[in-house]
């Protein structure tokens, strides 16, 4: 339009100049042919100029062509293709997932931190006070084509470096899995339970008794009695060699030997599960043929790993031609109370020799201020209590969980030849969760009584204060 425009003005001046010259002489009849040439080519020009400004209007006026037309591949790639190259992240308010969008594929990376700060009140030896990174592991899991689940995980802390969960889990049966790798046979409430789970900072003294991770294969099935969700069992067995860690070395003569090869197998029952009511019974037995390498040590300290030496030992217990080990366990919880125990014994057969036995228990009581029950964090499908959610997180309108604890323990590590000596604990402590993710405990640990051994009347005491993260 500016161009029509433009052209008009100039031709209005045009005729002004025409007009003026047409008043001349003579002599100027020439130079006005000229002008009026000039003029018609501007008119004609002028006109043209109208006709593309209108077909450019026309033009502007169509519809657009869609860019995703305008940039569409040559060659389209199948839609499960483009799928499969995309990755969806979610998270359960805890831990972060990773997942193809097919839902072929997903895993998950965790890991936990635990600091600890221990002081000693000595009685008649001396323990050193200090300070310890317990835990730091890393962990990758995942399930693969639904059926498959894995996990591998790392602790990276001192003399305790190396794998500690790594296997590979089918579960396409219903209700049933089936693990091959090294993982934790199926004994004891305390020992199957999380180190981020326990209510206390260390396990009882009675612990040592369990067997914990091992490479074998196990099978666990689950299930309720008449299909109420109020109920629930589970079964376990597995065949196991030795841990990782283990090299079967002989300590007197430091040759490599076969290693021993065992079974365990536990059942639990859940009479009654609901979100404020838990009554949970178990019982496990593991055998175990300990190889070439017939030795064996059971020992306990003062319940803070820390302690740089141990309060009753058997000492090193040669000729052994195997042994076993048999736990009953039992977790009642009434709302914010809960109460649980555990008994175990261990029997071992040697060449030649009497058989010993060796035996502990534990009890403890729990209570959270802030209403939270322990019923709530059951797995029914392992028997194993699990950690609890703050009702109020601190930060979003809460100030976390609080949890009073009180445990007494005993072990008796005496029998025949071996006076490794009885030891009484008796343990107090508070839990603060913030939220989920972190926790804050205090304990309190009084050595009652050691009855026999080299440290027999030694009773000390200890402070442990421990921060811990999990991711």
């Amino acid at each position: 339009m500016q161009i029509r425009k433009s052209g008009a003005l100039f031709t209005g001046w045009l005729l002004l100049i025409c007009s003026n010259l047409m008043a001349e002489d003579s002599e100027t009849q020439l130079l006005r042919q000229q002008i009026t040439q000039l003029q018609q080519q501007l008119l004609q020009l002028s006109e043209r100029l109208g006709t593309i400004e209108s077909q450019q209007t026309e033009i502007l006026s169509e519809p657009a062509i869609p860019v995703a037309v305008a940039l569409k591949p040559a060659v389209e790639h199948p839609q499960e293709k483009q799928h499969a190259s995309r990755v969806e992240v979610a998270s359960n308010g805890s831990l972060l997932k990773f997942a193809s969008a097919d839902g072929n594929y997903e895993f998950q990376v965790g890991g936990r931190i635990h600091a600890d700060a221990t002081v000693f009140d000595d009685d008649l030896s001396s323990f050193g006070n200090g300070s310890q990174i317990r835990r730091a592991r890393i962990f990758v899991s995942g399930t693969l084509f639904d059926d498959w689940e894995f996990k591998n995980q790392i602790e990276f802390t001192g003399s305790s470096s190396g794998i500690r969960d790594s296997y590979l889990r089918y579960t396409g049966f219903d209700n049933t899995k089936i693990t091959i790798g090294n993982f934790k046979e199926p004994f004891s409430q305390e020992e199957l339970a999380s180190s981020n789970h326990i209510p206390f900072i260390e396990r009882a003294s009675i612990n040592e008794f369990a067997p914990s991770r091992a490479v074998g294969i196990g099978i666990d099935r689950f299930g309720n009695y008449g299909g109420s969700e109020k109920s629930a069992w589970t079964a376990s067995f597995g065949v196991f060699g030795e841990g990782i860690s283990d090299r079967g070395v002989n300590a007197d003569t430091g040759v490599e030997s076969d290693e021993g090869l065992g079974v365990t197998g536990r059942f639990s029952t859940a009479l009654v599960t609901t979100e404020k009511r838990l009554l949970h019974l178990g019982i496990a037995y593991g055998y175990r043929n300990p190889g070439e390498d017939n030795n064996l040590t059971f020992s306990s300290t003062t319940e803070a790993d820390i302690a740089d030496r141990d309060l009753v030992s058997t000492g090193s217990i040669s000729n052994v031609n195997h042994f076993s080990v048999a736990g009953l366990e039992a977790v009642a919880a009434f709302g914010p109370f809960s109460l649980q125990g555990e008994y175990i014994r261990t029997d071992i057969d040697r060449f030649a020799l009497p058989s010993l036995d060796f035996s502990g228990y534990y009890v403890y009581g729990s209570w959270f201020l802030t209403g939270e029950s322990r019923a709530s964090a059951y797995k029914k499908s392992t028997g194993v209590v699990r950690g609890i959610s703050p009702l109020s997180p601190l930060g979003a309108g809460g100030g976390g969980a609080w949890e009073l604890v009180a445990r007494f323990g005993h072990i008796d590590l005496s029998d025949q030849e071996i006076n490794g000596g009885q030891q009484d604990d008796f343990t107090l402590g508070v839990n603060w969760y913030p939220n989920d993710n972190l926790r804050f405990s205090f304990n309190y640990v009084d050595v009652l009584d050691v009855e026999g051994g080299e440290n027999e009347g030694d009773e000390p005491a200890a402070y442990l204060l421990r921060a811990q993260v999990v991711f």
